[in-house]
């Protein structure tokens, strides 16, 4: 994500020995963001990502080896790995640079989510990178190895120039916080995103997209029967039905078959219902009931 250089002066250490990021935790969505609160990451189902920061300077400079990562996560809906790393400790020129990178892959964890997290923030990172630039006053001296990496856009390269020993300006420290939001979209957040390959959403009061037997757990419609795209073979009850429904409700499944995984999902005044037959994992048959 973006940084912009601010002129705010704040003391800290640059250690020259290797990076030691301050890993840490927040408990709550923080608003403090000086630093710029950025387009948040929209992550689909199954989907990871790499989670990375980049600065943007205006001139030489070196990045503070204990600089700040906090992550805040709510109830455990999102999986970020501990794997960050300091990926510069030098800015050549002006430019942009990468500065923390997560070697392990972020995602959710749709389990501990409901339909009302959809497009909320579910985990906040805040990054404080702390530098200092070449300026009129070079009286810090910096003779460790010099290692930046360019931004790309894609996995960082690092580049190790050595010990150069350099001298740059106190009067130019700089730290700000900048934040970046997750926001969770999954199969069964009650909308229909056609965009990722869903013809229907089996928690969407609306029944859009719904086959005539309902929407199965992969947010497909079920035919006729209600299929389900399985070995599901429903029985009678499928689809919209005129009486809530419950997992002794005759007609779930065939004579001769055993009901399984039976779950319901209240969104509104609308109960949505999946459940399998003869045994199978998952709900690939649904139904649901409306009040009023």
């Amino acid at each position: 994500m973006k940084k912009i250089l601010l002129g705010i002066t704040i003391l800290f250490s640059f250690l020259q020995s290797a990076f030691a990021l301050n890993i840490t935790t927040h408990s709550s969505l923080q608003s403090n963001c000086d630093g710029g609160t950025f387009p948040p990451l929209v992550i689909y189902g199954n989907d990871t990502y790499h989670l990375w920061d980049y600065i943007n300077t205006v001139q030489e400079g070196i990045i503070a080896s204990n600089s700040d990562v906090s992550v805040y996560i709510n109830s455990n809906k999102v999986n970020i790995p501990n794997g960050w790393v300091q990926v510069s400790n030098y800015m050549p020129s002006a430019g942009q640079f990468y500065t923390v990178w997560n070697n392990q892959l972020a995602g959710l964890n749709i389990p501990n989510l409901v339909p009302a997290d959809r497009d909320t923030p579910v985990a906040q990172i805040v990054y404080r990178i702390k530098r200092m630039l070449t300026g009129t006053s070079n009286s810090f001296n910096f003779n460790g190895n010099y290692i930046f990496s360019n931004f790309t856009g894609n996995n960082p390269v690092q580049m190790n120039l050595g010990s150069l020993n350099k001298n740059f300006d106190p009067s130019t420290v700089t730290a700000d916080n900048e934040c970046i939001s997750i926001l969770p979209r999954w199969c069964g957040d009650s909308v229909l995103d056609s965009a990722n390959g869903e013809q229907c959403d089996f928690n969407d009061a609306t029944h859009t997209g719904w086959g005539v037997g309902g929407c199965d757990v992969s947010c497909q419609p079920i035919a006729g029967g209600g299929g389900g795209g399985g070995n599901c073979i429903a029985g009678s009850v499928t689809g919209v039905q005129g009486a809530p429904v419950t997992a002794a409700t005759s007609g779930l499944c065939q004579t001769g078959s055993v009901v399984g995984s039976f779950t319901s999902v209240v969104v509104g005044t609308t109960t949505n219902y999946t459940w399998s037959c003869n045994g199978n994992v998952g709900g690939n048959c649904s139904a649901s009931y409306t009040t009023g």
